[in-house]
């Protein structure tokens, strides 16, 4: 039923492996541009999420995902090479023996080489630009990570003896009312907004701590 897609995909293999022996080099490059693709897309990402996580939160992940859909369209119309997508096709080509262990794994160990090199230097470009340190992306990644943190530390309380227990649970009350505060205001563009909440939000996880640390002793 499938034995034309998978005889086409061996072909395929065979094609790759043509280019690559003719240029490693121009190899090492359409791997480091897949790696910029989907570093590009990343961030893409997260500016969107982080745009209309205020307004419409229930839509956030679904759009996201939608987005990191632009980094694979890239990746195919744009000719590039990606590791995933050599798994698939080098794989077929020995199955087909129209490859051999040895191509597979030169293939793979030059495509990894260049989507890293590619990912390092788009990270590099971002990061010197400031993008992930302005808004609507530092603000979202903030309430992202106090929301993970505030999960593990509900999973992790533990009730403890008697009074200790009550200390801990107003404890947690506390930091969790100043995660929903800082949630719904931390994407204000005042900075001395954003300041005064995280003191605050910081002078909470301090009672927590303390709080968690009696009840461990």
């Amino acid at each position: 039923m499938y034995a034309d897609a998978i005889s086409a995909l061996g072909d395929q293999a065979a094609s790759k492996l043509t280019h690559q022996r003719n240029s490693l080099l121009g190899h090492v490059v359409r791997s480091m541009l897949a790696g910029m693709y989907v570093g590009a897309c990343i961030v893409l990402i997260l500016t969107v999420g982080g745009t209309i996580s205020a307004a419409n939160p229930a839509y956030v992940k679904l759009l996201m995902g939608v987005c990191f859909g632009g980094a694979l369209t890239l990746v195919v119309f744009a000719g590039s090479e990606l590791f995933t997508g050599s798994n698939l096709v080098l794989t077929l080509g020995v199955l087909t023996k129209k490859t051999s262990m040895r191509d597979l794994a030169s293939n793979w160990g030059w495509t990894w080489i260049g989507n890293l090199l590619g990912s390092v230097l788009l990270a590099f470009i971002v990061v010197r630009s400031g993008v992930l340190s302005a808004e609507p992306i530092r603000s979202f990644e903030l309430v992202r990570e106090l929301e993970t943190r505030r999960g593990l530390i509900v999973r992790r309380a533990d009730p403890g003896p008697d009074g200790v227990a009550q200390r801990t649970a107003a404890a947690i009350d506390l930091w969790l009312a100043a995660l929903d505060r800082f949630g719904d205001e931390a994407l204000s563009r005042d900075p001395k907004l954003l300041h005064e909440r995280l003191r605050a939000l910081r002078a909470k996880t301090d009672e927590l701590r303390t709080a968690l640390r009696v009840l461990g002793t």
